[in-house]
């Protein structure tokens, strides 16, 4: 039918439709499909809006794979003590040299059971938090030191992990964008606009509004 990547921007293969009309053919197929809509990536590989905004080198080691189906990436930006209000998040990045040792717990991430790498949201500033502090990771999940403690049973079927990090050495080639910049990747993918295929923050918006 041709519904393939309908969010992902053409010039990597996808559709690029905006919000609106990716709402309309959610919505058609929901009430068409015998299987739950959620998570069956029906319209072909799930790809985080982050790595759009990889340099040109990990585009080559995270979002091309991902296109093409052979790497899964799930995202972990929820804490025990930290879900509604992200930047109060407690795992910690601290840079040594040429590398960043993670250690906290992530909770409720949907697909870790599944997924390859985890697009990691770590304070690298206690400090400035929201304002800089807060950088995002592309993390191999078979790194040593991380571990999938367990899951969390819901009403709708679906079981998302809690995931340790212990003293997990990430290489500073991958962080995604620059070093306390994750809380902006953070909002401007839980917030696009209805555009196609792309994103924004909603505070440097003079109309935007949050719902």
């Amino acid at each position: 039918m041709g519904l393939w990547m309908l969010d992902v921007p053409a010039e990597y293969g996808g559709a690029g439709l905006g919000l609106l009309p990716r709402c309309i053919i959610h919505e058609e197929i929901a009430r068409a499909a015998s299987l739950p809509f959620r998570g069956l990536e029906l319209f072909g590989p799930e790809v985080r809006p982050v790595l759009f905004h990889c340099n040109e080198e990990q585009k080559e080691r995270f979002l091309k794979p991902v296109l093409r189906g052979e790497v899964r990436f799930c995202f972990a930006q929820t804490e025990p003590d930290a879900g509604s209000d992200p930047a109060a998040m407690r795992t910690r990045a601290v840079q040594d040299g040429d590398a960043f040792t993670i250690n906290g717990t992530k909770r409720f991430i949907t697909a870790a059971g599944r997924s390859d790498y985890v697009q990691l949201m770590a304070l690298t500033d206690p400090e400035k938090r929201a304002r800089g502090g807060i950088t995002c990771f592309a993390v191999d999940l078979k790194s040593p030191g991380v571990t999938l403690e367990r899951q969390w049973p819901t009403m709708m079927g679906e079981a998302p992990w809690q995931i340790l990090f212990e003293n997990v050495r990430v290489p500073a080639a991958n962080v995604i964008g620059d070093v306390g910049g994750g809380f902006l990747w953070l909002r401007s993918g839980l917030a696009r606009d209805a555009s196609a295929g792309t994103a924004h923050v909603p505070w440097a918006s003079p109309n935007a509004r949050w719902i």
